[in-house]
């Protein structure tokens, strides 16, 4: 470096000295100051220094011609020295400077003397990294051009590579192609951009890079020459870019055939067949008879006992290699399982550091082939990675047998080309994690196909896809455990765990063979006690994972036996004998011979002999405890302890409640810890959220009210803690939280909690509506929707006066959707609320002007697509609360009927697809027709209520909906709320009985029964109802004939209902009879039909009486 005051300042003195032009006297010097600046170590160099060197660079380059190829190839290479380890912060900020070095190497490129041409391509490929997106449009098409000879793509060609008389035509062909990869970098590193979001020009450039890495992938036959490892890895390099940018630019068929080409390249016998790449064909179902492994048969070595080889090795295997991060120096060892004759040529057979995979030898040429043969497997199986994310499952699981192959209990691992031989043999680390991301994002993809996995027991004429899908979940699980019992990395174990996360959710235990748990447990339990923080974590989060599964759900007796207190002997899980982590005799032959007393020190740092009887909420919660414990394994035990309290909370309730009450404690005391982590904090605060709704629950069955002390415990400490110190925190997430852990308080608990702090909770709330956060408005508004149906609540009417009058100030100015919806939301449970206390006799109501202004908010959110579905419910129950006084009013009889025909509106809409909608209309039209002002002092405000109800009923395709529609007929409390619609309410509940069973959607037979039992109701109500006038026709009335049409059909649907219905559901039918009878009485020339009607009715009642 030169010794000048900074960098570049003889170079800038020089340059201010020659003016315009270098000439034949003062070109040596330049030459001279050149040649001392390309020795210079950039990489020790700031950003900014470098920057303002670039500059002093770019004057250069005005001065020097292009035609100078041995001044311009020093330039470019300088260039592309001092930009290479800050390229991206400065051609992003100087776009004068970037402009310049873009056209000025692209005129020293399109020269093509071989003085500058590698040079040239050289700078290219760091300015224009990262850059294509903003890059002269013109630049780039001169670079891809098909049939300029100038061009990127004509340096490809062989007849242009053969012209080179210098340079190694590799190694042109190799910067080529490193530029076209710059080119089709991302624009920014770790961005994904959709498809949908790139620009057609960029789409058209994309698919130019496509084409070419993808000709060049096909056109060679593998080798070990250097220039075509590189170039095969380059290109695969290159398609990952693409993709990121335009998934659909390469399907997963013609991806996965180049993958399975080089995924495997260079390990001992890959089979090199597969070139050139052709499009992957799906294969057949994983078999279900599988054949054992021979006695005798033989067994690979014996892994070595030298302890100071291990640890060479592992620190070989965590260093990355300057041209890829995750092609570190691979490592040399057997896989146990493998034939004897694979693992002698994986066996280590010197204590030297150069490893090599692909059986060279040893030596710096040897370690060099080696890199790069890793270079393009890592880069193979990150490309598949991308494959999997942007492929669909369908496509995915055809693809499942050549993917993940079956692996039978017994039997060595496949040898076939395969995701498992990738995380098996691949002695790289950078693949071995690649290849666990792929076992994880595959599973999670198509966790949809793996719900239907189901075992079968004993022989099958044929093999059922879910019994496919069981064995294949189970070759998952043996594979990724013998990835953990033969590795040491402590990134391929967190790799691996978090792929043994994701299949333990997707994997449906309780249809599947006992032990898959307890052989997964022995495996993983191990890891919980290593030393490294992100393997503590990840084994963790697999029994996170287990207590949140489906065994869970449906309480597997397996899962309880793994969370009760181990032996010490079984927690280890026999570290020194890891062949107990297998799962059969054979296996255990294989692992028996490993030694692994040089890693004990990993995992034993505390004695676990005391843990309690339920040793997982034990590990938790003393490691929560622990300062050293790190963020991310808190983190992790925060989300464990709150899927313990959501599918096993009985674990919390051991040692008299003591445990319940620790781990609360333990929960307040990190969200009132100001030192904490926003990211503990929260999940702490999550865990007291799922605490919280788990011990609601858990009360509300009768015999566990005997926890209520221990609840009641629990929460006088959380809400004196942490409500009044974290609703006024700064951070507007965490009063959201205190939100949040409000409403899982539970009915139960709030009600038995004392005054002072169900008081401290509603002012909390109602101050926190009008927060200037609108997300704690949105969680505000939500708590407080929550708390207006908890009982003690729903008694104090004063509190949902309250509630109404902040709830609608939350709203206020507000353009925000998501609050608009809890507002509306919640607006709907406090006016259920308010007309309950109302038909109870509540005195009080909502002040005038509150009244109607929710109504007319309520009215114009009907109008709202993602609104009305609970504005709407809200909205008939507000007009229902407004008084004789208030309904006198001419402009309050003009908002009701208003309203009223925007609720019929939603009802009745064919462009509402929302059923929801629908159900919530009729809804609100029944609690119109339930109630006596309106019918008392509005007139004819029923004229189109009525209609719209009797067509739902009738032709609704939605059954609830229909339900719904049935309610609201027998809403109207008296005959003469009915009025002249009477006979029309008759109609179309006796017609919607008989269309009852003529069901076109299958997804609707499930509420069939629902639906003709609220029929037959409904029609139960009408008939107590009827006056004498509507009967006054006797046996030729419009009322009778009409009944006795659909006569035989009514009285078998009056006898099915009888039958099924609850006892405490079938009053109205005694009512009715009840009614017809005392019409008799009154008038004694109606017995004729009164008789029929009573004979239908009995009908039920008969054959009720026979069944029992």
């Amino acid at each position: 470096m030169p010794s000048n005051s900074y960098l570049g300042s003889d170079l800038k003195e020089f340059l201010s000295s020659v003016g315009s032009q270098v000439n034949a006297s003062n070109r040596d010097k330049l030459n001279l100051l050149l040649d001392e600046l390309g020795s210079t170590n950039f990489k020790k160099i700031s950003a900014e220094s470098c920057q303002d060197f670039l500059k002093i660079l770019a004057t250069a380059m005005k001065v020097v011609a292009p035609r100078d190829v041995t001044i311009a190839a020093k330039l470019c290479h300088i260039l592309s020295n001092a930009a290479q380890p800050h390229s991206a912060k400065i051609f992003t900020s100087d776009a004068r400077l970037t402009g310049l070095a873009e056209d000025w190497c692209l005129r020293v490129f399109q020269l093509g003397s071989e003085m500058s041409l590698l040079q040239a391509m050289s700078a290219l490929e760091v300015v224009l990294r990262g850059r294509a997106v903003t890059v002269d449009p013109k630049i780039l098409t001169a670079l891809l051009a098909e049939n300029e000879l100038t061009s990127l793509p004509n340096w490809l060609k062989k007849g242009q590579l053969d012209k080179l008389k210098v340079l190694p035509a590799e190694e042109v062909k190799l910067a080529a192609l490193r530029v076209i990869k710059a080119i089709a970098s991302p624009t920014e590193v770790g961005v994904i951009i959709s498809g949908n979001s790139c620009p057609p020009a960029r789409v058209r450039k994309l698919e130019a890079c496509a084409s070419i890495f993808i000709e060049q992938l096909s056109s060679n036959q593998p080798s070990k020459e250097i220039h075509y490892l590189k170039t095969a890895s380059t290109c695969l390099r290159g398609l990952q870019a693409i993709l990121l940018q335009r998934p659909s630019a390469l399907n997963f068929v013609d991806g996965f055939g180049y993958v399975r080409a080089f995924w495997l390249l260079g390990l001992p016998e890959h089979d090199t067949s597969s070139f050139p790449p052709v499009p992957a064909e799906p294969g057949p179902p994983p078999p279900t008879a599988h054949s054992a492994p021979k006695q005798g048969q033989k067994r690979g070595p014996i892994r070595s006992n030298n302890a100071k080889q291990v640890r060479r090795l592992r620190t070989a295997l965590v260093k990355e290699t300057e041209d890829d991060s995750g092609a570190g120096a691979p490592r040399q060892r057997h896989h146990q399982g493998f034939p004897e004759e694979n693992a002698a040529l994986w066996a280590n057979t010197s204590d030297s550091e150069d490893f090599s995979d692909s059986g060279v030898g040893s030596g710096k040429g040897s370690r060099e082939t080696a890199t790069a043969f890793a270079s393009i497997r890592f880069a193979a199986i990150r490309l598949l990675l991308l494959l999997i994310k942007n492929g669909e499952p369908q496509t995915l699981m055809s693809f499942w047998d050549q993917l993940v192959p079956y692996f039978p209990p017994g039997a060595p691992p496949p040898a076939k080309p395969s995701l498992p031989c990738c995380l098996l043999r691949d002695p790289n680390t950078g693949s071995k994690i690649a290849a666990a991301q792929c076992f994880g994002d595959i599973l999670n993809r198509c966790q949809m196909y793996f719900a239907m996995a189901e075992a079968s027991s004993g022989q099958l004429a044929f093999t059922p896809w879910s019994h496919t899908m069981a064995q294949s979940l189970e070759s998952c699980q043996r594979y990724l455990m013998l990835s953990l019992s033969s590795d040491r990395v402590v990134q391929c174990l967190a790799a691996t765990l978090n792929a043994l996360n994701l299949l333990v959710s997707v994997t449906p235990y309780h249809r599947l063979p006992s032990g898959l748990m307890t052989r997964l447990s022995r495996s993983v339990r191990p890891f919980l006690i290593n030393k490294n923080v992100d393997v503590k974590s990840a084994a963790l989060s697999v029994f996170t994972a287990l207590v949140s599964s489906s065994a869970a759900s449906h309480q597997m007796a397996e899962l309880s036996t793994i969370l009760q207190k181990p032996e010490p002997a079984s927690f280890f899980a026999s570290v020194d004998n890891s062949s107990a982590n297998l799962t059969s005799e054979d296996e255990r032959l294989e692992i028996c011979g490993l030694d692994n007393s040089d890693e004990l020190v990993d995992f034993i740092e505390d004695d676990y002999s005391d843990i309690g009887k339920t040793w997982l909420t034990e590990y938790c919660l003393s490691h929560f405890q622990r300062s050293d414990a790190g963020l991310k394994l808190k983190l992790e035990v925060c989300r464990t302890l709150a899927a313990i309290s959501r599918c096993y909370f009985s674990l919390l309730l051991s040692d008299n409640g003591n445990t319940l009450i620790i781990t609360s404690s333990l929960f307040v005391n990190t969200m009132v810890d100001g030192e904490n982590d926003i990211k503990l904090l929260l999940a702490a605060g999550r865990g007291i959220v799922d605490l919280g709704a788990a011990l609601a629950k858990h009360l509300e069955e009768p015999d566990h009210s005997h926890n209520l002390k221990d609840g009641l415990n629990m929460w006088n400490n959380i809400i004196q803690s942490s409500i009044r110190t974290l609703s006024t925190d700064a951070n507007p997430v965490v009063r959201s939280l205190v939100c949040d852990i409000i409403s899982s308080i539970g009915p139960l608990i709030y009600e038995n909690i004392d005054r002072s702090s169900r008081l401290l909770i509603a002012f909390t709330l109602f101050a926190l509506c009008r927060d200037q956060s609108v997300s704690v408005k949105v969680q505000a508004v939500r708590a407080l929707g929550m708390c207006a149906n908890w009982p003690i609540e729903m008694e104090d009417g004063q509190f949902l006066l309250d509630a109404a009058e902040y709830v609608s100030s939350a709203i206020s100015n507000e353009e925000d959707e998501g609050l608009k919806i809890k507002v509306t939301w919640a607006l709907g449970n406090i006016s259920d609320e308010l007309v309950a206390k109302k038909e109870k006799g509540f005195p009080e109501t909502l002040p005038d002007l509150l009244l109607i202004k929710l109504i007319q908010d309520s009215r114009r959110s009907c109008q709202e697509e993602k609104l009305k579905m609970n504005a709407v419910r809200s909205l008939g129950n507000l007009i229902r609360l407004l008084s004789s006084e208030q309904l006198r009013l001419p402009a309050n009889r003009e908002l009701v009927f208003q309203s009223i025909s925007a609720i019929i509106n939603c009802a009745t809409s064919s462009v509402t697809t929302l059923m929801k909608v629908k159900w919530n209309a009729c809804y609100a039209l029944a609690c119109l027709l339930r109630g006596t002002e309106l019918h008392d002092d509005v007139p004819n405000w029923q004229a189109n209520i009525f209609p719209a109800l009797c067509e739902i009923v009738v032709n609704s395709p939605n059954f609830k909906v229909r339900i719904s529609a049935a309610v609201a007929l027998a809403a109207p409390k008296t005959r003469v709320h009915y009025q002249s619609f009477y006979l029309p309410a008759w109609n179309a509940l006796l017609e919607a009985l008989s269309s009852a069973d003529n069901v076109q959607d299958f997804k609707e037979f499930q509420h069939r029964d629902n639906l003709v039992d609220q029929i037959c109701l409904s029609i139960c109500h009408l008939v107590s109802c009827l006056t004498p006038d509507d009967l006054s026709g006797g046996l030729n009335g419009s009322l009778i004939q009409m009944v006795m049409a659909y006569e035989e059909q009514l009285i078998t649907q009056l006898q099915r209902v009888r039958l099924r219905i609850v006892p405490e559901k079938a009053q109205p039918f005694s009512e009715a009879v009840d009614h017809v009878k005392k019409l008799v009485e009154i008038n004694s020339g109606m017995k004729a039909v009164c008789e029929h009607l009573t004979g239908i009715f009995n009908a039920g009642q008969v054959s009720f009486d026979e069944v029992c």
